[in-house]
Parts: structure tokens; C-alpha cells; sequence
């Protein structure tokens, strides 16, 4: 019901704004170090989080929690700048915000499921 609902809008909103990352990839100039190692790490969070989903561990959902940290420390307070390289740190931390959802709603249905047995294990 509703969580595939939910699911699906979050599916898009994290389709919409790749797309405005990749229109930024063909003209970025600078920094292309970091905004390849960070669109490596949005990837791989994505592939975590979709993996989480289908067969939840603690080992991912905390290597998830360290990728989202990573792309936070290197996106924040990031000085001079281009407009265009705002736009897709930008989408960057959107994306790892919109993925987010994926594990938390995956942990919150485990719960109610065990809930109902007295099993509060992931």
C-alpha cells in the first residue's frame, strides 16, 4: 500500500535530480577528483541501500550511514564555488537524503513485522 507508494515517489524524486546531476557532469571543468569520488559514493550508496532492502544486515546499513557521512563532511562548506558545481553538490546531498528513506523504511516494516513475534532483531 502505502509504503510502495512511497517508494515510487522517492524513486523518482532520486531519478529527477540525477538527472540534474548528469547535466552538470558535461560541464564541470574543476575539481573533478572530488566530483568523481563523490558520484562513486552516491552510487555505491544507492546499490547499499537497494541491497538493504532485499536482504537486511547491520553491516550494510552502517557502511550506508558512513558513505552519507562521507558525502556530508565533503560537501559542506565547500568555498569558491562554481554555480554550476553548487548545482551538483547539491544534487549530491539530495540524493543521499532521498536514499536515506530506502533503509529506514525497510527497518521499519522489520519491526512491526517483529513486533508481532517479540523479535526486535534486523
Amino acid at each position: 500500500g502505502y509504503t510502495l507508494y512511497y517508494l515510487v515517489r522517492v524513486l523518482e524524486d532520486i531519478g529527477d535530480e540525477f538527472k540534474s546531476l548528469i547535466s552538470c557532469l558535461y560541464s564541470l571543468k574543476s575539481q573533478k577528483e572530488l566530483v568523481r569520488d563523490l558520484l562513486q559514493k552516491v552510487v555505491y550508496a544507492i546499490e547499499l541501500c537497494y541491497t538493504f532492502f532485499y536482504n537486511p544486515n547491520e553491516e550494510r546499513i552502517t557502511e550506508f550511514f558512513e558513505v552519507k557521512d562521507y558525502i556530508e563532511k565533503k560537501t559542506n562548506n565547500l568555498k569558491n564555488v562554481s554555480s554550476l558545481e553548487l548545482r551538483f553538490f547539491s544534487s549530491v546531498k539530495t540524493i543521499i537524503s532521498l536514499a536515506y528513506h530506502f533503509p529506514i523504511l525497510k527497518i521499519d516494516s522489520i519491526f512491526k513485522e517483529n513486533k508481532k513475534s517479540e523479535n526486535y532483531k534486523i
